[in-house]
């Protein structure tokens, strides 16, 4: 790193080379009316300011820090006070701007302009966590759509997705893990339109999905601990529309590892099934041989 000064002797200019006596940085300081050292501004190689400083009584009071893409557009200006706490940003994302305000270094607000007008205003909880999305449309700013997030103390969460343009709501349950859900989507009259969900069991192993709609109706299976399906359940709605019932199930029973005994949780060879039909009312048992 080189420092310039200028004829007092005060630092003017300073400039950071690689190795290769490539560009890295270069800063410039700026004196105010009293001489003092009033502002600097660092620029990358390509001459883009990635960071800014403001001074008073030679202490930093205000600093920007940016970052550009690798198209050399700038991504993110962040502002942060003297003791570098985070006090508020702007992101830049494929032409839309997304603008941030901070209390305590935490996010607590944003708002985010989209190519067709529209907005969206996000608020945070003192975590920094996602708590409500308000989108408004760009004709009169009326509200199209919310979302609303709650944080379990297990880690889990649910998020609730009003839409106001078709008068839908979808709720989805996210379970501590990250890995299993449950989605539901509603009407305007609580009436199920789909459903979608995945649930895993301590040691990650996939032991229950749900999946379907009110057109087709609605399918349930469940897992051992082997991966193998020990039961489907068909269902459809009731004729309120607000619960489903089921139309059929099928259960299904696996020999053990030295092919004996039929156990659910066993990992050999499917040695039963059977299928109980709701709609008729009639029952099939299928037996299996020891090939399955």
């Amino acid at each position: 790193t080189n420092i310039y000064c200028n004829d007092d002797g005060q630092p003017e200019t300073s400039r950071t080379t690689l190795e290769d006596d490539s560009i890295a940085d270069t800063t410039y300081a700026y004196e105010g009316p009293d001489g003092q050292l009033s502002s600097t501004e660092t620029q990358d190689a390509a001459n883009n300011v990635i960071g800014t400083a403001t001074y008073e009584d030679g202490e930093v009071v205000e600093q920007t820090i940016s970052t550009y893409n690798d198209s050399g557009q700038l991504g993110r200006t962040e502002t942060q006070d003297g003791s570098g706490q985070v006090t508020g940003a702007i992101s830049y994302k494929d032409g839309e701007v997304e603008t941030f305000t901070y209390t305590d270094g935490q996010p607590e607000t944003s708002s985010t302009t989209h190519l067709d007008d529209s907005i969206t205003d996000t608020t945070f909880d003192s975590s920094g966590r996602i708590t409500h999305i308000y989108t408004h449309d760009a004709v009169g700013g009326n509200l199209t759509q919310e979302t609303y997030n709650w944080y379990r103390e297990d880690g889990g969460f649910q998020n609730t997705i009003t839409n106001h343009i078709d008068d839908t709501r979808t709720t989805v349950d996210h379970d501590a893990d990250g890995k299993g859900f449950n989605s539901q989507k509603f009407d305007g009259e609580q009436r199920i339109i789909e459903r979608e969900g995945e649930r895993y069991d301590d040691e990650g192993r996939l032991e229950y999905t749900t999946t379907g709609n009110r057109e087709e109706g609605f399918t349930d299976t469940r897992f051992n601990a082997a991966g193998k399906v020990t039961s489907v359940e068909l269902s459809e709605l009731t004729e309120s529309g607000t619960g489903t019932v089921s139309t059929q199930e099928t259960h299904n029973w696996y020999r053990g590892e030295d092919g004996t005994g039929n156990f659910v949780n066993g990992t050999g060879t499917l040695a039963s099934t059977r299928i109980t039909n709701h709609s008729d009312g009639t029952r099939t048992n299928i037996y299996c041989n020891d090939d399955g």
